[in-house]
């Protein structure tokens, strides 16, 4: 966390990716493959605020879109507080297939002459 907010530049900005090793050298002497074990600090040290809010925005917009599948969703958001699931195929899978089902359902409801968010079908 000290890392983090050590500045503003790597604060918003980052340490770089893949950076925790070595940013844990100083607690852990001699470790060559450590890491934060959180995906949310993990990206907020590596990649900045920025890239922290970004993926916290795609996850909340998922969340809001996945229906019977917003409980895989929150599992994930949970898998990530403790393990880095944002590297997981498995969560982009799941994010690809809650949108194109979202972008399939506007699809056949504007082919059914369903207003969508208000707006009247052309």
């Amino acid at each position: 966390l000290d890392e983090a907010t050590r500045d503003v530049p790597r604060t918003l900005l980052g340490a770089g990716y893949g950076s925790s090793h070595r940013l844990l050298q100083d607690i852990f002497p001699g470790l060559k493959h450590g890491n934060f074990h959180t995906v949310y600090l993990q990206l907020w040290v590596e990649s900045g605020v920025f890239a922290l809010l970004t993926y916290l925005a795609i996850l909340f917009a998922t969340w809001r879109r996945a229906g019977a599948l917003r409980g895989l969703v929150i599992g994930f958001v949970l898998y990530g507080i403790t393990y880095q699931g944002m590297v997981q195929p498995a969560l982009w899978i799941l994010i690809a297939l809650v949108w194109a089902t979202e972008l399939q359902r506007r699809v056949r409801s504007v082919d059914a002459g369903v207003t969508v968010n208000g707006a009247i079908p052309a």
